[in-house]
């Protein structure tokens, strides 16, 4: 399992909607959404910077909601 730094850091280096998919997977895969809001805030940052579809964004935040 990655370590809190290590997936700051592996949010940060995300470069397309692709990966970001990926990386949120594996955040549902382990439940680490419910752990840490600042990696909430980072997906959702993504989300806008590489223009995903609303209703992708609207998992995201769905995801956070359901563990607050």
């Amino acid at each position: 399992m990655l370590h809190s730094n290590n997936i700051v850091q592996l949010l940060d280096e995300v470069t397309n909607l692709k990966r970001l998919k990926q990386i949120h997977a594996y955040f549902i895969r382990n439940s680490l959404q419910i752990h840490h809001d600042i990696w909430v805030a980072q997906l959702l940052t993504l989300c806008t910077r590489f223009h995903a579809p609303p209703l992708y964004t609207r998992r995201v935040c769905q995801c956070f909601q359901e563990h607050v």
